[in-house]
């Protein structure tokens, strides 16, 4: 949700998809879309994909002149073209750059300073074989790579950031194979716990999965708090325990 035109009212962006068929007097393919609605929900524009958009769409001033961009993944049911894809539209739905990623994109990206010059990324992870899964930043422009971090765990979730006093931001990912926090002007890991090597209070060989976002509180002392939910198991195993 956003003021995307300037005029006072909040817009707001939302991801579909469409199965192939005939309703309402208008022919719909498999596939996606991104549409964006006036505040009372009127459509003002649509952008049609080949695959469907489970990523909640990203908006902010990442475009030239701080004119707002929306950022979003993609999903993988349809298997269309636009599978493993992250795209930007501006806000007459016009795509401004999409880039074919190293696995699906199903999780929501992050709008996020990650060099330290006042220019926001796109920052967005990957699941490379339900097993390992990548974490991308993009200058969001362009869409031209700013780093690529290989992590061994899957990223179905959300990115967030956080400064944690350098003046950049860092990547917080949860992945299925414990939470891992990203240097965000490298891409380097400087902190993972709950991986199975025994960081995170929990014996070596055992698992915490995490498939949503982390969130990202300012707690006293000036500290930065990091929630996390997810699943506890056992590695090498297809034992899953849920807890809350």
């Amino acid at each position: 949700v956003g003021d995307l035109y300037g005029t006072g009212s909040d817009e707001f962006v939302s991801g579909g998809a469409s199965s192939q068929g005939f309703a309402h007097g208008k022919h719909y393919p498999n596939g996606g879309h991104v549409r964006i609605y006036n505040d009372s929900g009127g459509l003002i524009c649509s952008a049609n994909t080949t695959e469907e958009v489970d990523s909640s769409p990203a908006i902010g001033p990442i475009l030239p002149g701080g004119h707002y961009g929306i950022a979003t993944g993609t999903g993988s049911f349809f298997g269309g073209s636009d599978e493993n894809t992250v795209k930007v539209f501006d806000t007459k739905c016009n795509q401004v750059w999409s880039d074919r990623l190293n696995g699906t994109t199903g999780g929501s990206p992050a709008l996020a300073d990650v060099t330290g010059n006042g220019q926001l990324a796109v920052v967005e992870g990957t699941v490379t074989s339900n097993t390992t899964g990548s974490v991308y930043a993009l200058n969001a422009t362009t869409g031209t790579p700013i780093w690529q971090a290989n992590l061994p765990g899957a990223v179905f979730g959300s990115i967030t950031t956080a400064d944690v006093g350098t003046g950049y931001q860092d990547v917080i990912v949860p992945t299925d194979l414990g939470l891992f926090v990203l240097d965000g002007r490298t891409g380097q890991t400087v902190a993972d716990v709950d991986d199975g090597s025994g960081n995170g209070g929990i014996p070596a060989g055992e698992v915490f999965g995490f498939q949503n976002a982390a969130l990202v509180t300012a707690d006293q002392a000036g500290k930065i708090g990091i929630t996390v939910a997810g699943y506890y198991g056992v590695q090498n195993t297809n034992y899953v325990q849920g807890i809350v």
